[in-house]
């Protein structure tokens, strides 16, 4: 996918590979993982990025950290699903807030203990 430059929207369904970095111009991304998570440190390249799906399916959830790097340097973006991704904080919600003015729809789950 890395010579895909001009890709604008993706979606990986229990892929185990990054999304391209080349690819500047993305604006959705919906990433379906399974048991093994792909790293989303690249996520926070997409500058563009508008739309934001990641559901984690039977897998370890992110840490919050990899989300407050997204939410800070991907400002355009309007919808955020981060069902079964990561334990929503107050620290997630106060980066939406700060960082994402645009936002317009917004689901995630704080994980009981």
């Amino acid at each position: 996918l890395e010579g895909c430059i001009g890709l604008q929207q993706l979606e990986l369904v229990f892929a185990r590979v990054p999304p391209p970095v080349a690819a500047t111009g993305l604006e959705e991304l919906r990433l379906t993982n399974g048991r093994f998570a792909a790293p989303l440190g690249a996520v926070r390249e997409f500058s563009c990025l508008r739309v934001l799906h990641v559901q984690l399916i039977g897998a370890r959830r992110h840490a919050a950290q990899v989300f407050l790097e997204i939410f800070a340097r991907c400002h355009q973006l309007e919808e955020v699903n981060l069902h079964q991704a990561v334990n929503l904080t107050n620290s997630l919600l106060c980066a939406l807030l700060e960082h994402l003015p645009q936002l317009r729809r917004f689901a995630a789950s704080r994980l009981c203990s």
